[in-house]
């Protein structure tokens, strides 16, 4: 699937948490991401970890520019193995 993220201001350095809840999500389900960019122009969004649980994936986007903050929507795309 794919998930349009809100407007995102997220600071160089710091992250932003994905939480994707689905009852078919268990803990030793495996889960992919990448990332693209919406209308975001700045920064450098990057996948950090995409973690299941039961019930939940969680993925935690990371900004990995040096001094811009992310400024726009990101794309965030992703594949869970049950």
């Amino acid at each position: 699937g794919t998930v349009t993220s809100e407007a995102l201001t997220t600071a160089a350095g710091a992250a932003w948490t994905l939480t994707l809840t689905n009852t078919k999500i268990a803990a030793t389900s495996k889960v992919f991401a990448s990332v693209e960019n919406g209308t975001n122009t700045q920064g450098i969004p990057v996948i950090g970890t995409a973690i299941a649980g039961s019930g939940s994936a969680v993925i935690k986007v990371y900004n990995l520019h040096a001094s811009q903050a992310l400024n726009g929507t990101i794309k965030v795309k992703f594949f869970v193995v049950p």
